[in-house]
């Protein structure tokens, strides 16, 4: 399998502005064409930026938890109170960032962001990714006539190992974002028994090589020549990205209490 991976550089995308008409701008200036079975890859800020989900921090109430939370992270404590505000669970944390769980993601900070923001302010995570994607699809094949996919990327880290990579917090409908390869035959006549493959995952962690994590400024990516078609005939629509705390092997085997939970209150 051979594809390719183009990275669209934008101006410097602001609050409230309309990314589609972004994206299609770009393209023009690039002399860029869509074609059928892209998967066009899009950060989560911008969709954040345009849903207006910019926060400023001063009017955030302080939480009875955030100044205990201040000294295990060195994290202002008006931004922990939004994080509290945003997670439903807190684990624990360490030096920059608390671990979270969020709609069943787990992530830093409950994926609330201060980098390319301006000072004393927070970017959320976007509302209604998946919708979002399918909005972004019906767009783009009205205006040009092709049929792609989408997912929307954000980035993440994993236990153990240093950095981040993308995660993908939305696609469009019937993109195969998890191949489920249980059942079938190895190579050498073995059965497979627990395998799934995350395919948008690992599409949004190939997307974020060129769309990167600071100063950029490439907030889109195509990914071309992929086998939508192949992989579309193996998806099961059943198969979800996000799985059960029992089917974890992180979660299932590490267990603590946690330092804040939603419920509680």
């Amino acid at each position: 399998m051979k594809f390719e991976l183009i990275g669209i550089k934008t101006k410097f995308i602001k609050v409230k502005e309309n990314i589609f008409d972004v994206f299609c701008e770009c393209l023009e200036e690039k002399g860029l064409k869509l074609e059928h079975n892209d998967v066009i890859a899009i950060s989560s800020k911008i969709i954040a930026l345009e849903q207006n989900l910019v926060i400023d921090l001063s009017s955030i109430p302080i939480h009875s938890n955030s100044k205990d939370f201040a000294k295990l992270t060195n994290l202002d404590p008006r931004f922990i109170s939004l994080v509290i505000r945003e997670s439903d669970i807190i684990y624990g944390g360490v030096n920059g960032a608390l671990l979270t769980l969020r709609d069943g993601l787990l992530q830093a900070n409950a994926g609330i962001d201060q980098s390319n923001t301006s000072k004393g302010t927070a970017i959320l995570l976007p509302t209604n990714p998946n919708e979002y994607a399918d909005f972004f699809k019906q767009k783009i094949q009205n205006k040009y006539s092709v049929d792609v996919s989408i997912i929307i990327v954000d980035s993440a880290t994993r236990p153990l190992r240093r950095g981040t990579t993308g995660l993908c917090l939305g696609y469009s409908k019937d993109f195969p974002a998890v191949l489920d390869d249980r059942g079938s035959i190895d190579l050498l006549g073995n059965k497979m028994t627990i395998t799934t493959r995350a395919i948008a995952d690992n599409l949004a962690t190939t997307a974020n090589l060129v769309m990167g994590e600071s100063n950029q400024r490439t907030p889109f990516a195509i990914i071309r020549g992929l086998p939508l078609n192949e992989w579309q005939n193996d998806f099961k629509t059943d198969i979800n990205m996000k799985i059960a705390f029992t089917e974890c092997l992180y979660f299932k085997n590490f267990t603590s209490t946690p330092l804040y939970s939603k419920s509680d209150e």
